[in-house]
Parts: structure tokens; sequence; C-alpha cells
């Protein structure tokens, strides 16, 4: 038998362990806070300054300099949201689909589509950005939209075709006795009960969009930049003695907070989603 000290040390054991992980994890995005907030010469300091002055130096600078950021962090808005729901709204009947209407030709489908997820964004891009060109794409909404739906449908698709899986075929069946049909069936019965897991395919479809780099470095223009490509640039002007790192911080802190909200608001919905049903009783 494991003794009470035994015990003790091996809950103390998982506290290290834990905390370890979260600071590995939370640890960059404190110094990112930290810094955005520090004057130039307190961030890089040998002994890093944990208790300091908080100035709002870079985020004055930040406001009143560089107007192109916050153009850039509303095209990630858009893009990210225009995104979420097109693939969202390709993904529910695909994966309702491949769940409930399975059969062998679906097969080889299912593989293709995870095979063209499986390549790095920049061998997708070598093959199309000439295409891009010639229909005079480059530079606008559509192809960053078109481009983040292509290549996050397959594993969204999958995602949700997952999780309908996990609900029981036999409310699809209870709601045709008391008069359903499938369509109808599908939208009263299945969609609630799969809340959750859109939601998720939400969380993971965003995040992506909010964060990507490839795409939006390739073909955005000076119209649709993203937030990540004005934030590479700034690091840049940093590099030749134009800017500070603290207004590098400060415009990485307000990239990161509207996902961070966004994800936040819909944890909450997640939490409560599991709750949504159609068990007739």
């Amino acid at each position: 038998m494991v003794s009470t000290r035994q015990k003790h040390s091996i809950r103390l054991l998982h506290w290290i362990l834990l905390l370890f992980f979260v600071f590995c994890a939370f640890g960059p995005i404190f110094i990112i806070i930290a810094s955005s907030f520090k004057v130039d010469r307190e961030i890089f300091t040998y002994v890093p300054k944990v208790f300091f002055r908080p100035v709002l130096d870079n985020y004055n600078q930040l406001i009143s300099e560089r107007e192109d950021f916050f153009r850039a962090l509303m095209n990630s808005i858009i893009v990210t949201v225009s995104a979420s729901v097109f693939i969202v709204l390709f993904c529910i009947p695909a994966a309702y689909s491949y769940s409930r209407l399975y059969s062998r030709n679906f097969k080889w489908s299912s593989f293709f589509i995870i095979l063209v997820r499986m390549f790095p964004p920049i061998i997708i891009m070598v093959p199309l950005y000439p295409v891009i060109r010639a229909l005079t794409l480059n530079d606008t909404y559509v192809i960053l939209v078109l481009l983040y739906v292509t290549f996050q449908v397959s594993i969204s698709t999958m995602l949700l075709k997952a999780f309908l899986d996990d609900i029981p075929k036999e409310l699809d069946e209870q709601a045709c006795i008391d008069g359903c049909n499938r369509l109808t069936a599908f939208i009263y019965v299945i969609l609630p009960a799969m809340a959750p897991g859109i939601i998720a395919a939400v969380v993971f479809i965003s995040v992506f969009s909010w964060n990507d780099f490839t795409f939006a470095f390739l073909v955005s223009g000076t119209q649709t930049k993203t937030t990540p490509i004005i934030i590479m640039e700034m690091q840049g002007l940093v590099d030749e003695g134009l800017l500070n790192w603290g207004t590098v911080f400060s415009a990485s802190v307000i990239q990161l907070v509207p996902i961070l909200a966004f994800i936040f608001l819909l944890q909450q919905k997640l939490v409560s989603g599991f709750t949504l049903g159609a068990v007739k009783g």
C-alpha cells in the first residue's frame, strides 16, 4: 500500500509538473504583456525586472503612429469571421453526410480531403500563385477567405463527423416517428445536439485564420494585410532603428486580445452546449 508520505510526495510532484507546464505555456505571454508596459531600456535588461513602473508610452505611440496596424486588425477580423462562417456552413452538411449517409464510395473522398490538409501551405501556394495573379485576386479578401476555407474544410469536416458519430442515431429515428422528415430532424434535433462540436470547430478555424502568416504574406497587399504581417514589418523597423521593441510588444498584446476574448466567450457556450440535446423522455 502507498503510505501517506508517498501520497503527499506524488501530489507535490504533480503540482510541480503542473506549474512547470503552466509556466511554459503562459510565460512567453506574460513576458509580452509585461514588456508592452516597460520603457525600451528595461525590456532586455540582463536581470529581468519583474517589478517595474508600468507606462503607456508604447500604446500611445502605436495609436498615434501606426494606423496601418489597426487597419490590419480590422482586416484580420473580417477574414477570420468570413472564413469561420463559410467553413461551418460547408462542413455541417458534409459531416452529416459522412456520419449518417456513409457508404463505401465515401471512403476515398474522405481520404482525399484529409490528404490535402497534410500538405504544407507553401507547397499548395507554389502552383496557385500564378493563377491568383492572373485572376487579379491577390490583395483581396476573397482569396484569403477561399484559401482558409479550402485548407481548413477537411479537418473541420472530420472533426464534426467524429462528434456526430457520438450522437445516437435513435434521435433521428425518434424525430421521424414524431413526424419530422430528414431535414427538419437535422435542423431541430441533430443541430442543437452537435452545438459543442460546432463551437469547437469554430474555435479551431478562428485560431488558424487569425494567426496565419504564410497565406497572408503571399497573397495580401496594402489593402488586406493582416496583423501578423504588420507585426513582422514592425520588427523590421526595429532592426533599422526606426521603432522600439515596446511598440511591437504592445501591438502583439492588442493582436492577442480579440482572439482570446472570442475563445473565452465560446468556452462558456461550449460548456453549456453539452446540456443541449433532443432526448425524448
